[in-house]
């Protein structure tokens, strides 16, 4: 009896380690999805923070699950202050395990372009734009 208890314990806690645990990929995703806001710009890597919404006054965009993109952009060719901004909807897919390819609309049309993910936390995002 004491030996098909510890089979069953080993194979249980066997059992919950594997179904438990998340890959590396699935913890990025998860993190990848929600409001970004864009908070620095340096050397062309843009750096932007995890909000509960877009701010109103700057670039930012919203990555959902279901491959949907969201981008809070400038409303007009004219990008010198006060810059009024709107949402513009489009689509997203990986590329490959660190970069995403997104198609959206605009106020001049349609704009494709990459996201190279060159860090990612809980809170921060740092990216390289690929056109």
């Amino acid at each position: 009896m004491k030996k098909f208890n510890l089979i069953f314990y080993l194979f249980l806690f066997i059992l919950l380690n594997v179904s438990c645990k998340k890959s590396i990929s699935e913890i990025e995703s998860s993190s990848l999805y929600g409001v970004w806001v864009e908070t620095d710009w340096n050397n062309g890597i843009q750096e932007l923070r995890k909000s509960v919404e877009p701010d109103e006054h700057k670039y930012g965009f919203i990555i959902y699950e279901n491959g949907c993109f969201v981008e809070h952009a400038n409303s007009g060719g004219c990008a010198t202050p006060p810059i009024v901004y709107a949402n513009y909807e489009g689509n997203w897919n990986y590329i490959s395990s660190d970069s995403l390819h997104i198609t959206v609309d605009s106020w001049n049309g349609t704009t494709a372009y990459d996201i190279k993910i060159i860090s990612i936390e809980a809170s921060k995002l740092r990216i390289k734009r690929v056109y």
